[in-house]
């Protein structure tokens, strides 16, 4: 198995770590390597390729590897791991030993599956949701997706009890939406939200600029 050393993170201290398990994502957000031509043939490690799944799941059962981690999280940062066609087989194989986080933009897959997997796996499986708004502003950073299959799957999650974290990337564009998402999450019973202010800005958006006390005013009362 080749596994890229750029995909994986460890924090021995904290008892976790990031896998890459893909670098496909099905969506185009302007700030992301994967949508700029030079970056990618900067980095070749971003060529489309899945991690073998079965041979990672060797990996995960070596009582000699990451001796003392207690969560896998398969990160979105190279690509989204629900683009993984073995994605469901990955999070059995690891909550039958320990807890696994996968960061995703929502899209993929559908109700059914996210339903599954909650029912399956409660508490051992966390998924965190980059949602960036609404239907009105998600799709102006989170190019080229479906916001109601976003909306469908992230909300049959939560009511399924799944363990759910919402990312929110905070522009100029969708900052004053931070208090229906305060709301939206506490009716859908999310514990944590992770509001992220963005400092650089892209062709199509643009960074909070002077309005940023009033961001961070509300963020705080969240």
């Amino acid at each position: 198995m080749y596994l890229n050393t750029n995909m994986v993170k460890w924090n021995e201290q904290k008892k976790w770590i990031d896998f890459g398990i893909t670098t496909y994502c099905n969506a185009a957000c302007p700030s992301c390597p994967r949508t700029d031509e030079d970056v990618q043939q900067a980095w070749p490690w971003l060529t489309p390729t899945h991690v073998d799944a079965k041979e990672l799941v060797k990996v995960f059962e070596r009582n000699d590897y990451f001796p003392g981690i207690e969560y896998i999280r398969f990160c979105g940062e190279r690509g989204d791991p629900m683009m993984h066609p073995d994605i469901e087989y990955l999070i059995d194989a690891v909550c039958s030993h320990r807890k696994v986080g996968i960061n995703t933009n929502g899209s993929l897959r559908n109700p059914d599956f996210y339903k599954r997997i909650a029912e399956k796996h409660g508490p051992n499986c966390n998924i965190i949701f980059s949602i960036d708004g609404f239907a009105d502003t998600n799709h102006m950073y989170r190019i080229g997706l479906d916001f109601d299959a976003i909306w469908n799957n992230f909300t049959t999650f939560c009511k399924a009890d799944g363990w759910v974290d919402w990312d929110f990337l905070v522009w100029s564009h969708n900052w004053h939406q931070i208090p229906r998402v305060k709301k939206e999450a506490k009716e859908l019973g999310i514990e944590e939200v992770g509001f992220k202010i963005v400092s650089l800005g892209n062709s199509y958006c643009t960074p909070i600029g002077k309005d940023i006390k009033k961001a961070v005013e509300k963020m705080i009362e969240y």
